[in-house]
């Protein structure tokens, strides 16, 4: 989850890291981006996404085992 964190945030530290944590544990990873990178580095900041994102990929199929050996010919 990508979340821009603006000046509405300013003394929700705590609640924020609950909400984080609580996300965390069924899966999700919350990436806090600073209004103003949005604004003022948009490039950086889909570059930093699109790394994320590619770290998490899983680097096997989701479904299924590989195949055995021969299998397929």
């Amino acid at each position: 989850m990508v979340e821009v964190d603006g000046g509405s945030h300013e003394g929700r530290s705590d609640w924020d890291r609950r909400r984080d944590d609580a996300l965390l544990q069924v899966g999700l990873k919350t990436l806090r981006i600073p209004a103003v990178d949005v604004r003022d580095h948009l490039p950086e900041v889909l570059d930093f996404i699109i790394r994320e994102l590619q770290a998490a990929a899983p680097t096997r199929p989701l479904r299924g085992h590989p195949p055995r050996s021969g299998e397929g010919d």
